[in-house]
């Protein structure tokens, strides 16, 4: 049991503002939840591999959709949010790289209006509105959704992708009340009227909804999404530490309630049922957490599309380094040298953060902000 629960934490950590799949591999224990674990439909994904290792790579797509698919009336109020209408952009995108031989894994962030050129689309459009544009993951679980975000994921990467792994931010909430709330430390206040955050600098005790907030702000940030991916990576951490410590195994109530809340909103590819996870689990056991590299797509710099919208342009020079050591013998996209040449050459370049028009959002730093308070990480 110990060693699934390592598992957990360790996957908790890896997911960032999403964080559930590490809850899920807690079936391997519980048989009783397997009827519980709901699965959709991914074309495309890698289902061996020819690797001459006992152990061999691989590549786990982590998803956070913002969907309000069965939400409640009483939901939607505990969230701080509205039906939408059933918009299901995926703003959290993460790459989870383990490679063969049980080496240091690497967790890849997708900045959510980064500009792709995208299998089956024309032209080029922002990732988070690929798996919308294809259906989401249908109300049956076959949508194409799931499937064209993967082979976008790909494309740009060159990595193989194994499993799916999705969560809408109810899951997300759910789990962090779940565990009776998580522990933050902010180098300085932040409030922001989009996401409806307001909490003062220094340590803070997040409740499911102001957890949700804390991730989901961006606005009043510097580097605005670039900067909220920090935040989910920081709260994954969080997360993970608060697990480990949560002694959960010897709390079978509070087991029942953080799997219940997990599985509620989790959505997994057809090749991880118990099985699957069990199996995932006992190959992790042993990662230590100080030792993920957690990374993000670079980017070149922001600019208005064609369609004014405001997007991102991949740096691929940057990216082949980054991938390179996970995929030797990485190129970019046949399709990226043109792609980057025609995005600046039609495209507007959008004003620098420092320049732009204030947002109703703030994070004001303090004269020395702490490194940590309390024996706990702080951040912006």
């Amino acid at each position: 049991r110990r060693v699934v629960l390592r598992a957990v934490s360790w996957l908790l950590a890896v997911v960032g503002g999403v964080g559930l799949l590490g809850s899920a591999g807690l079936l391997g224990v519980y048989v009783h939840y397997t009827n519980a674990i709901q699965h959709v439909s991914v074309a495309g994904l890698r289902t061996s591999t020819t690797a001459a290792v006992a152990t061999p790579e691989e590549n786990i797509l982590l998803v956070g959709s913002d969907s309000r698919d069965g939400a409640t009336a009483a939901d939607l109020a505990r969230a701080r949010t509205a039906d939408d209408g059933g918009g299901t952009n995926t703003d959290t995108i993460l790459l989870v790289h383990l490679p063969a031989g049980n080496g240091a894994p690497t967790m890849i962030s997708f900045p959510r209006d980064s500009y792709l050129t995208v299998p089956g689309w024309p032209g080029r459009h922002r990732i988070n509105s690929v798996y919308a544009h294809f259906g989401g993951r249908g109300t049956d679980g076959k949508g194409q959704g799931p499937s064209a975000l993967v082979q976008t994921v790909e494309r740009l990467t060159g990595l193989s992708v194994d499993h799916y792994v999705e969560v809408n931010f109810f899951g997300f909430m759910d789990l962090t009340d779940a565990l009776g709330g998580v522990e933050v430390c902010l180098k300085a206040p932040a409030k922001d009227a989009f996401s409806g955050i307001d909490l003062p600098a220094g340590l803070n005790h997040l409740d499911g909804p102001t957890a949700l907030q804390f991730v989901r702000q961006r606005h009043g940030l510097a580097n605005e999404d670039l900067d909220r991916i920090k935040r989910q990576q920081y709260f994954g951490q969080r997360v993970a530490t608060t697990l480990r410590s949560s002694n959960l195994l010897t709390n079978p109530v509070k087991l029942n309630s953080v799997l219940s809340a997990a599985l509620k909103h989790l959505y997994l590819d057809q090749g991880l049922g118990a099985d699957g996870l069990r199996s995932l689990a006992l190959r992790i056991r042993n990662i230590d957490l100080t030792k993920l590299n957690q990374q993000t797509v670079p980017i070149a710099g922001p600019y208005l599309s064609p369609y004014g919208e405001d997007v991102l342009l991949v740096d691929y020079s940057a990216l082949t380094a980054l991938v390179a050591p996970l995929k030797p013998g990485y190129t970019p996209p046949p399709a990226t040298a043109t792609a980057t040449a025609s995005a600046t050459a039609t495209a507007t370049p959008s004003q620098p953060a420092t320049t732009a028009p204030a947002r109703s959002g703030s994070v004001t730093p303090s004269a020395s902000p702490p490194a940590t308070l309390g024996g706990i990480p702080c951040t912006y």
